[in-house]
C-alpha cells in the first residue's frame, strides 16, 4: 500500500479504474440480455468497489485536512457532507 496522500489516491483511482472496465464489459453482456447470475454478482461487487474506493478517497482527503472523522452508523452521509464543506466534492 503506498504510504503518501497522493500515492493512495492513485492507487484508489487505479482500481476504480479497473472496476470501471469491468462494469464496461458487463454493460455489453447486458445490451444483448446475456447476464447470468455470476455476472450480476460480479457487477454488484464492482459497484461495491467503486463506491468503497470513492470512500476511502473521501476519507484520505478528510484526514489531510486534519478532520478526526468517528466511524458510525451515520458516517457515511457525514462523510460527503465534510467532503462538501471542504471542497472536495460540489453539491451537483
Amino acid at each position: 500500500m503506498p504510504d503518501n496522500e497522493k500515492e493512495k489516491i492513485e492507487f484508489e483511482i487505479h482500481q476504480i479504474e479497473k472496476e470501471l472496465k469491468i462494469i464496461d464489459i458487463l454493460k455489453k453482456a447486458i445490451a444483448k440480455h446475456e447476464l447470468d447470475d455470476i455476472q450480476i454478482r460480479a457487477a454488484a461487487s464492482s459497484l461495491h468497489s467503486i463506491y468503497n474506493g470513492i470512500e476511502k478517497i473521501l476519507l484520505i482527503k478528510t484526514k489531510s485536512l486534519k478532520d478526526d472523522f468517528e466511524i458510525d452508523d451515520k458516517c457515511h452521509t457525514r462523510l460527503v457532507a465534510k467532503a462538501v464543506d471542504y471542497g472536495v466534492i460540489t453539491k451537483e
